[in-house]
């Protein structure tokens, strides 16, 4: 009766988790643009490699800040900001 009404019920409450998506999305976006953009760098008529080199390495540094600003964020909002943020600052790299 009782207890077994309690019992369904902790177990219903715990079984309850959130539906993890959006930080994913995120990233994922965020590698895409690192693809395109070290693509685009390796393409760069008259760049040395070791200027190449340089220019993956800040965008790959982009890309890591932008993943721990996704880590970081607590909302969907901040995670949208940091996405946005990351994204814009791999683009700057040249």
């Amino acid at each position: 009766g009782v207890a077994t009404a309690q019992t369904d019920g902790i177990a219903a409450i715990e079984a309850v988790t959130p539906t993890v998506a959006v930080k994913a999305a995120a990233k994922a976006e965020v590698a895409k643009k690192l693809a395109e953009k070290l693509t685009a760098l390796e393409g760069t008529p008259n760049a040395t490699k070791e200027e190449k080199d340089a220019a993956k390495q800040a965008a790959q540094d982009a890309a890591t800040k932008a993943n721990q600003a996704i880590d970081a964020a607590t909302d969907n909002a901040g995670v949208a900001t940091a996405q946005t943020d990351g994204i814009a600052a791999i683009e700057a790299v040249t």
